[in-house]
């Protein structure tokens, strides 16, 4: 296998590798928002002035 080929195949596999960690990350992101953030973020924008604290 010639250089440029394995180039190729290298960036391949890592694009794979990176688009499925993504969707990982996207997944862990939004259940943290679910279960520990989003009362704090509803309570903090109803109530602005404790940003002032």
């Amino acid at each position: 296998m010639k250089t440029p080929e394995r180039l190729k195949l290298a960036a391949l596999v890592l694009s794979v590798f990176s688009f499925s960690q993504a969707a990982t990350l996207r997944e862990s992101i939004e259940a943290d928002y679910q279960e520990n953030l989003k009362d704090l973020f509803i309570h903090f924008h109803q109530n602005p002035e404790l940003s002032f604290v």
